[in-house]
């Protein structure tokens, strides 16, 4: 209960007893769940920045891009090429169950 003195002391120990001001370490916590959330955040971005692409549809059709460059720059055969699109079609097939 708050007693109304002549110089407006009840008016300030109000205020204190009320914590208006933001209390004695309220702000510490905020902050720390402010960084926590930034923490957060860097850290999924950051691991979708260093595995870009990991899904095994990606995995399994690189072998046949590498293969189809290394045709383009002529390092291999046509014959070549599709001998080991054959063969890398079998072993997809193999590895999807």
């Amino acid at each position: 209960m708050t007693v109304l003195l002549e110089n407006g002391s009840a008016l300030i120990a109000a205020y204190q007893m009320h914590d208006f001001h933001g209390g004695s370490g309220s702000w510490v916590v905020m902050m720390g769940f402010m960084v926590l959330g930034v923490v957060a955040i860097l850290a999924v971005v950051l691991a979708v920045l260093r595995h870009p692409g990991r899904g095994k549809a990606g995995e399994s059709d690189e072998p046949l891009i590498i293969a189809q460059r290394r045709l383009a720059s002529g390092e291999i055969s046509v014959d070549e090429y599709q001998r080991l699109r054959n063969a890398l079609e079998r072993s997809d097939v193999g590895s999807d169950s």
